[in-house]
């Protein structure tokens, strides 16, 4: 059995979910996915919740069951484990043989590690996985699974009427500011104002037809005090559509200009536009941590 927890945001749920898909098609694994991670608050991280359930997954959520008979505890249960204890298992399980290992910990969550695919025996993998190459053979279950459940909401309806709209170029921009510029400051950090004004002037000289800039961002106020906004701009953080439809709708616009976030990584990956821009930050984390491996310059993405 692999059990691949689950944590972050959306965006980082659907990587993860991304390789579970992958490792499927390899054939005769049993593959759960565990959220437990998600409603088991932890010191300095942000607080999410369990998004795939919106979309047509096709994994089983894993058990307590699972759990004892892999072998493994959950690393962040405070209520099993010391902090101590909790450190002892991952230093004796660090220093097995690769293959041996039961625990496998991302060391670095955007770059690709080739071994990860070839996991065959039990495993708990922790980490967010965060590289296309992960599942470059697996692109056609993954988008007939990043699907919506249910019908889209009326307020979501209303937008995406916006963006199909012919007589004019439809561009997602999306802002990230939140936890980047406040407890990850010191290692994602925010992505300046200046990138995404050269990214529109980029796309901007490219099409013949006028650009409407529909914007997702989790602070509206800086948008509105760093953008010289006018009617080209359309927000749609602020009209109240969560945030699996907010992915969708950035699916359907023509480009994408995406921050330093998963979130928008996969409204880009997503979108199906055969033409479609994708533009995204040249530097990705403040910390300097590997990145190469997350940007798919290869499939036309631009990088400034």
């Amino acid at each position: 059995m692999i059990i691949i927890r689950l944590s972050g945001g959306l965006g980082n749920q659907l990587f993860q979910y991304a390789l579970a898909v992958s490792l499927r098609e390899r054939g005769g694994l049993d593959i759960t996915i565990d959220p437990h991670f998600l409603f088991s608050p932890q010191e300095g991280v942000t607080r999410r919740s369990y998004v795939l359930d919106k979309f047509n997954v096709s994994f089983g959520i894993t058990t307590d069951e699972d759990i004892k008979k892999l072998g493994v505890p959950r690393l962040e249960d405070e209520r099993i484990l010391s902090k101590i204890k909790r450190k002892l298992i991952k230093i004796i399980d660090w220093v097995k043989p690769f293959h041996k290992k039961k625990i496998i910990v991302a060391k670095d969550s955007q770059s690709f590690d080739p071994r990860i695919l070839k996991i065959e025996g039990e495993s708990y993998l922790a980490g967010n996985w965060a590289s296309p190459k992960y599942f470059s053979q697996a692109e056609k279950n993954i988008l007939k699974d990043i699907t919506l459940k249910g019908p889209m909401s009326i307020k979501a309806l209303a937008i995406l009427d916006n963006i199909q709209d012919k007589d004019l170029c439809a561009v997602s921009l999306h802002i990230r500011r939140g936890d980047h510029s406040g407890v990850y400051s010191s290692k994602i950090g925010a992505i300046p104002i200046s990138f995404y004004q050269e990214a529109m002037r980029i796309i901007e000289k490219k099409e013949s037809t006028r650009c409407f800039f529909f914007i997702f961002t989790d602070d509206v106020e800086y948008v509105k005090d760093n953008l010289s906004l006018n009617e080209k701009f359309i927000f749609v953080s602020k009209n109240g559509v969560p945030d699996y439809e907010e992915l969708i709708l950035m699916t359907k616009c023509k480009h994408n200009i995406i921050s330093n976030s998963t979130f928008s990584w996969w409204g880009a990956w997503l979108n199906q536009n055969p033409d479609k821009m994708v533009i995204a930050p040249k530097i990705q984390r403040t910390d300097g941590k590997n990145t190469s491996d997350y940007i798919p310059e290869e499939l036309g993405w631009i990088r400034i």
